[in-house]
């Protein structure tokens, strides 16, 4: 062979060689491209992912926020009208209350009555006790007890108790329940009919 066709032959062995090693490390760019490709696509469907979930939980936090916040106002409006109202309204109904139950006479008159209905609704006299507020015992004993128990129906007893200022309970000697007639029962009485009155009359004119 001679030398020219020895230098053709070696030349084409590295034409071979070089165009062998382009394509090969063409083939590895292209790899590796297109690994790229893939591990951009995942970590951009996981961020996507992650946003997605973070904008669901701050939707569902910010309702329940304001959920929460108009409970509170709810609850804050409810509290600051029953605040307005006992203080316009529990001045003049203490008054009122009082004024009346401090009066022996008519005490006494709503006592019987009172006693009255519960023996005729089927109530017995013979366990029944009238209880009276133990702060005002000097000023109802005497006369007036003995008044109160002459025309009350036998075995009706009469006493005195703590936790209360004006007026009178009313309850079995067994304590199974109470009757309060006191001047804080009648307060809650006269509220429960007179505030939604006041509401209506205060927030709507």
């Amino acid at each position: 062979m001679s030398d020219q066709a020895l230098q053709q032959v070696i030349q084409e062995l590295k034409d071979r060689g070089i165009k062998a090693g382009r394509q090969e490390g063409a083939n590895i760019v292209q790899g590796a491209r297109d690994t790229a490709d893939e591990i951009l696509a995942e970590a951009r469907s996981r961020a996507e992912k992650i946003v997605q979930e973070a904008q669901s939980k701050a939707e569902a936090t910010k309702t329940q926020l304001d959920a929460e916040l108009r409970h509170a106002s709810a609850v804050g409006l409810e509290a600051f009208r029953q605040a307005v109202e006992r203080s316009f309204l529990v001045p003049t109904l203490d008054s009122r209350i009082r004024g009346v139950l401090e009066d022996p006479t008519t005490l006494k008159l709503i006592i019987i009555e009172t006693v009255k209905g519960f023996t005729s609704s089927g109530g017995s006299e013979a366990d029944l006790e009238v209880i009276l507020p133990e702060s005002r015992k000097k000023k109802l004993e005497g006369a007036f007890m003995a008044d109160l128990l002459e025309e009350l129906r036998k075995g009706v007893k009469v006493g005195f108790s703590d936790g209360f200022e004006f007026g009178f309970r009313i309850a079995p000697e067994s304590g199974a329940y109470v009757f309060d007639f006191s001047d804080g029962g009648f307060r809650e009485i006269f509220l429960g009919f007179l505030a939604p009155r006041f509401r209506r009359y205060f927030y709507e004119s």
